[in-house]
């Protein structure tokens, strides 16, 4: 059976971080020598999926704590 990667959660970014997210996106369209902001994204992004995955106890048991990589 094929395992279907987790989905973003970007519903989990306050209004501001989500328009700081698009705004760096834009710049970095632009210009792709714009790595400051691909980093703004890339930081905006994990907290809010890391947030959400927390928040569903993932971490807590084996099977969630395998399934994201993280080992005990």
């Amino acid at each position: 059976m094929p395992t279907v990667p987790p989905k973003v959660h970007l519903n989990a970014l306050s209004g501001g971080q989500l328009l700081t997210v698009l705004g760096a996106a834009t710049r970095v369209l632009l210009d792709s020598t714009r790595t400051e902001d691909i980093v703004i994204g890339e930081e905006l992004t994990a907290q809010a999926q890391l947030r959400h995955l927390l928040d569903r106890g993932v971490f807590g048991h084996r099977r969630g704590a395998r399934a994201s990589g993280v080992t005990t």
